[in-house]
Parts: structure tokens; C-alpha cells; sequence
């Protein structure tokens, strides 16, 4: 139960920190701040869930095989978005250059 508690909170931060995002930032600061937000949020997740990461690797049996599955899950999707983001930012000062 409380892994569901967790993925609800998981998410409800991504919403806030992406809304952050694009309600506070212009347009071409966006993609740096989600970059920012997404890492920083991957890092949160490898900290608090290391120990789950640790026993998914070593076979341990400490940990459920749903807890360590949903923290490696959690930390991928973060570092996903955030690349994603570093991917946008590069592409708008590839075509800034372009066009300067």
C-alpha cells in the first residue's frame, strides 16, 4: 500500500515540478529548468531508494522484488524526461546558432 502512496507522490511531483516549469520560466529557459528538475528528481530517487536498488542487484530478499523493481522504474523515467530535456535545450541553441 504504501508503494502506491508513493507512485501517487512520484507523480503529483513531476506535474508540480513540470507546471513550475513552464508557468515561471520563458520559453527558452524551459528545457534548461526541466533538465534541472528531472535530475535533481532521478538523484532524490537514487538516494532514498539505493538500498532497494543495492538488494535488486544482489539478489537480496530484504526488499520486495515490486519495491526495488518500482524505485529502479522511477529513477529510469526520471533520467529519461530529464535527457529529454537536455535534448530540447540542445536543439534550440543548435538552431540559435543557425540562425545567428
Amino acid at each position: 500500500m504504501s508503494w502506491i502512496v508513493g507512485i501517487i507522490g512520484y507523480i503529483t511531483i513531476l506535474a508540480i515540478g513540470y507546471y513550475g516549469v513552464l508557468f515561471f520560466k520563458v520559453k527558452q529557459e524551459r528545457s534548461r529548468a526541466g533538465y534541472r528538475i528531472f535530475l535533481l528528481l532521478s538523484g532524490l530517487f537514487f538516494v532514498s531508494g539505493s538500498d532497494y536498488i543495492i538488494a535488486l542487484f544482489q539478489g537480496d530478499t530484504e526488499a520486495t522484488f515490486w519495491q526495488r523493481t518500482i524505485y529502479f522504474i522511477l529513477i529510469l523515467i526520471s533520467l529519461s524526461i530529464a535527457l529529454y530535456f537536455r535534448r530540447k535545450e540542445d536543439k534550440l541553441h543548435a538552431h540559435e546558432m543557425t540562425t545567428a
